[in-house]
C-alpha cells in the first residue's frame, strides 16, 4: 500500500518541476492548467475504478497506472491552485482565500473517507467494491474543470503576457464594489512591479537557481518540508493502524480525525488576516510538538512493545478454527495457543505442535497490535494486547489535537504563504519546486516512519517533536505578509535576505513605500 501511495508522490514531484510548470502554469496560464488538471484527475480516477472490472494481472497494471497518472493532476493542482488564489485575492483577505485550498481539499477527503467506510461496511468481503469509492470522483474532476472554464485568468499572468488591457478589466471585475481609486492604485502598483521584472529578461535556469529566486526556493521548499515533518500525514494515511491495539473501531476514529482537521481550517481562514501568518505558524508548531511529546513519553514510561508481533498465516490441517486475527509475541507462543484445543501432553497436541505447516507473519508494518500497558500483554490463552483506557483516551486526544492544530495552522497557511512570497516572474517555477518538495516529503513520511514505528514504536514521534522545534524558530524568522500587497512582500524579503531582486522601490504620488513600517505603507496606499 505504501509503495502504491508513494508512486503518486514520485510522479507528482516530477511533474511539479520547472520544465513542466514553465509549459503549463507559466505557459498556458493558471486557469487553463487547473482545467487540464480536473480532466486528467477524472481520467486517472476512471482508470483506477475500471480496474475492478478487469481480470488479473491486467487489473493490477491498470490500478497502478491510474495511481501513477493521478500524480500529474495532483502536481498541477498543488502548484497552481494556491498561486491562482493568491493572485486574484485582495491583500486584506488573501489569507482567507488561500485557506480555501486546504478547506476544499479536506472536504473531499472527509467525503471520500465516509464513502469508503460505508462501502466497507456494506461489502465487507468484496474485492472489487472499492470502485464505488472511486467512480464518484470522476464527475468531481470534470466539475472543477467546468467551474474554472467559467472563471477569469489572473491579472498578474495576463500582464506577464503583455495583455495589460485585459488584466485591467479582470482586476476591476474581481474588485467590483471596491473604491475605484484604490483599484487603480493596485493596478498601477502591480504593473510597475511586473514591468520591472520583465525588464530583467527571459526566465532562465541560471536566474532561477541564483540570487534572490534561489533563496526564495530554499525558503518555500523548507516550509513544505517542515509542514510534512509535523507528522500529519501519518494520521491521514495510517490513523486506523495507529489506533489499533489502543481503541475499538479505529477506522471510525480515523474518520473523525479528518473531520476535526476540516473544522480547524474554518477559524484559521477567519482570523489569519487579522492575527497574521507568523503567530499562527509558531503557535501551531508549539502545540504540535507538545502533542507528539506526550505520545512519545507514554511510549517511554507506560506503553510496552515486545520485540515481535506475529499472526498465524497458516495452521495444520487438523486445526479447523485457526484464528488469523490473534496476535503473538513469538512463534512458540502462537503454536502453544493454536494447539491449546488439544490436551497438553496428548498425542494430538504433540502432533500439532510439531507440525511443519505453521507459518507466522508480522502482524502489520507498524508492529503496534502487540502494544500493551501493565499486565495487558498477550498470552497463549488470551492473545489480545490491552492498553489501559486512560492511556487510550490520552493518545486519542493528542491525535485529535494534532488534527485540529494542523488544519488551523500549518495545513492551510504554508500553501498560501509560499504563494505570497514568490516573485511574479518566477512564481510558477518556485511554487512548482515547493510542491515537489511537499510531495517528496509526503512520500518520505508515508514510507519511512512506519518502518521506524515497527522498530522503535512511538519513540518515532520524538523526531516529529524535534522538527517542530526547528519549525518554530524558522517561522519566527520569516517575514509577515498580513495585509501587504504581493509586490511589497517581495521588497520585504529583499531586505530580510539582503539580496536585491529588482532596483524598483514602489513610488506613488512622489513618495516611496517604506517597507520597514506596515502602518506607513498602508498610509501610502490609502
Amino acid at each position: 500500500m505504501s509503495l502504491l501511495t508513494c508512486t503518486l508522490y514520485v510522479v507528482g514531484a516530477i511533474f511539479a518541476l520547472p520544465p513542466v510548470t514553465s509549459l503549463f502554469a507559466d505557459g498556458i496560464g493558471r486557469r487553463k492548467t487547473i482545467i487540464v488538471a480536473g480532466i486528467l484527475f477524472a481520467i486517472a480516477m476512471a482508470m483506477q475504478a475500471s480496474a475492478a472490472s478487469v481480470s488479473y494481472p491486467a487489473s493490477k497494471a491498470l490500478l497502478w497506472s491510474g495511481r501513477a497518472f493521478l500524480g500529474i493532476p495532483v502536481a498541477f493542482s498543488v502548484t497552481t491552485s494556491p498561486m491562482f488564489l493568491s493572485e486574484i485575492a485582495p491583500k486584506e483577505s488573501r489569507g482567507f482565500f488561500g485557506g480555501l485550498f486546504q478547506f476544499t481539499l479536506l472536504i473531499f477527503l472527509v467525503v471520500a473517507a465516509g464513502i469508503g467506510m460505508g462501502i466497507n461496511s456494506a461489502f465487507p468481503l468484496s474485492e472489487n467494491a472499492y470502485q464505488y469509492a472511486v467512480w464518484w470522483m470522476v464527475p468531481v474532476g470534470l466539475l472543477c474543470s467546468a467551474a474554472m472554464y467559467c472563471s477569469n485568468e489572473t491579472p498578474q499572468f495576463l500582464m506577464l503576457k503583455g495583455k495589460y488591457d485585459e488584466a485591467e478589466t479582470v482586476l476591476f471585475h474581481l474588485r467590483e464594489g471596491s473604491d475605484e481609486k484604490s483599484i487603480r492604485k493596485e493596478f498601477n502598483l502591480m504593473k510597475e512591479e511586473i514591468d520591472a521584472e520583465i525588464a530583467l529578461g527571459e526566465v532562465t535556469y541560471k536566474d532561477l537557481f541564483s540570487g534572490f529566486p534561489l533563496r526564495i526556493i530554499l525558503i518555500t521548499s523548507l516550509m513544505q518540508a517542515l509542514q510534512q515533518m509535523s507528522g500529519m500525514n501519518i494520521l491521514n494515511n495510517y490513523a486506523p493502524k495507529l489506533y489499533e491495539g489502543v481503541i475499538d473501531n479505529p477506522a471510525m476514529y480515523g474518520f473523525l480525525g479528518n473531520i476535526v482537521q476540516l473544522i480547524g481550517t474554518i477559524p484559521s481562514a477567519l482570523i489569519v488576516d487579522r492575527v497574521g501568518r507568523r503567530p499562527l505558524l509558531m503557535g501551531g508548531t508549539v502545540a504540535l510538538g507538545l502533542a507528539w511529546v506526550v505520545i512519545a513519553i507514554l511510549n517511554d514510561t507506560i506503553i510496552q512493545q515486545p520485540e515481535e508481533c506475529l499472526r498465524a498465516f497458516s495452521c495444520p490441517e487438523s486445526i479447523t478454527d485457526c484464528d488469523t486475527d490473534a496476535i503473538f509475541t513469538s512463534a512458540s507462543m502462537g503454536i502453544e495457543s493454536v494447539c491449546s484445543m488439544f490436551e497438553q501432553g496428548s498425542s494430538n497436541y504433540t502432533s500439532c505442535s510439531a507440525s511443519s505447516n505453521f507459518q507466522f507473519i508480522p502482524a502489520d508494518t507498524f508492529n503496534l497490535d502487540c502494544l500493551y500497558t501493565g499486565d495487558g500483554a498477550p498470552t497463549a490463552m488470551d492473545p489480545t494486547a490491552n492498553v489501559a483506557p486512560i492511556v487510550s483516551y490520552v493518545i486519542l486526544a493528542m491525535t485529535f489535537i494534532i488534527d485540529f492544530v494542523f488544519g488551523f495552522t500549518l495545513g492551510p497557511i504554508v500553501w498560501s504563504y509560499n504563494a505570497e512570497i514568490a516573485p511574479t516572474k518566477f512564481r510558477a517555477q518556485i511554487l512548482g519546486l515547493a510542491a515537489a518538495s511537499n510531495l517528496f516529503w509526503t512520500g518520505f513520511v508515508t514510507y519511512v516512519p512506519p518502518i521506524l514505528i515497527g522498530a522503535i514504536g512511538y519513540d518515532t514521534f520524538w523526531i516529529f517533536a524535534g522538527c517542530m522545534v526547528i519549525a518554530c524558530a524558522f517561522f519566527y524568522w520569516i517575514v509577515e505578509t498580513k495585509g501587504l500587497p504581493l509586490e511589497v512582500v517581495t521588497e520585504k524579503w529583499e531586505k530580510k535576505l539582503n539580496c536585491e531582486y529588482t532596483n524598483l522601490h514602489h513610488t506613488e504620488n512622489g513618495g516611496s513605500f517604506d517597507t520597514d513600517s506596515e502602518e506607513e505603507q498602508e498610509d501610502a496606499m490609502a
